[in-house]
C-alpha cells in the first residue's frame, strides 16, 4: 500500500548470429510500472482514561469507571475501535476486601438484689 514500483529489465541472452535478427529492445532497457497504489490501512487511534477512584473502600458495592476517547477513526480497512467515543466503562473494585465490623453491645441492668445482705 502507499504506492510502489515494479521494474523489469531487458536482458539479451543470446546475440543475433549469422544474419539473425537483432533484438527489438536495447539491452538494459527498463520498464517501470506503479503498483500497490491503494491507501494503507490506518487503525483506530484511541485511549482509555485512568480508572476513577473506587466508590467504596471495601465490600461488594465498590464501583469505578473509565472513559474511552477516540483520537482518529480507522481508515482504509484499518482495525475498528473497541468502543464508541465517550463510552463510560463501569468496573468493580475493592470487592475482595472485607469491610471491618465494629463490636456492638450494651450493659444489662443492675441485678435486683445485692449479693450481700446487712449483718
Amino acid at each position: 500500500c502507499g504506492g510502489g514500483e515494479v521494474t523489469k529489465v531487458f536482458t539479451v541472452s543470446r546475440e543475433a548470429q549469422q544474419g539473425g535478427a537483432d533484438c527489438d529492445e536495447t539491452p538494459g532497457t527498463q520498464i517501470v510500472v506503479s503498483c500497490n497504489e491503494q491507501e494503507c490501512p490506518v487503525d483506530c487511534d484511541s485511549s482509555w482514561s485512568e480508572w476513577s477512584a473506587c466508590s467504596h473502600s471495601c465490600g461488594a458495592n465498590g464501583g469505578r469507571e473509565r472513559t474511552f476517547s477516540l483520537h482518529a477513526e480507522p481508515q482504509n480497512g484499518g482495525a475498528e475501535c473497541e468502543a464508541d467515543d465517550g463510552y463510560v466503562q463501569p468496573g468493580d473494585c475493592n470487592t475482595e476486601i472485607d469491610c471491618p465490623v465494629d463490636c456492638s453491645g450494651a450493659w444489662a441492668a443492675w441485678s435486683v438484689t445485692c449479693s450481700q445482705t446487712c449483718g
